[in-house]
């Protein structure tokens, strides 16, 4: 069995994901609650991000739109295949390279 367990960067801004077992949910939540946000909307939060970043670490196509603004980062994902924990890290700057397990 393939599972997802923890979607992590190099990054401190990155807020760590670490997946249950089950499933699992992706939603929007608005922090500001006060009356100068008018818009009250969840767009632009990072819910469809998390998984263009969970296939970028599964060896989809060279994101070039990510090579300017996240230069400098590497995700890392980390899965469990029948019991097994494996990681695999993709770096923006060095998109040809996938490591697996380091």
């Amino acid at each position: 069995m393939f599972k997802l367990v923890n979607l992590s960067a190099n990054k401190e801004t990155f807020h760590d994901i670490t997946f249950k077992d089950g499933l699992n949910v992706v939603m929007g939540y608005q922090y500001d609650k006060s009356e100068s946000n008018k818009k009250n909307t969840t767009n632009g939060i990072g819910k469809s991000l998390i998984i263009k970043i969970i296939d970028f670490c599964l060896a989809s196509d060279k994101q070039k739109e990510w090579l300017v603004p996240l230069a400098d980062w590497i995700f890392t994902l980390t899965i469990s295949v029948d019991g097994k924990k494996h990681t695999l890290s993709r770096a923006i700057n060095k998109q040809n390279i996938i490591l697996f397990d380091n």
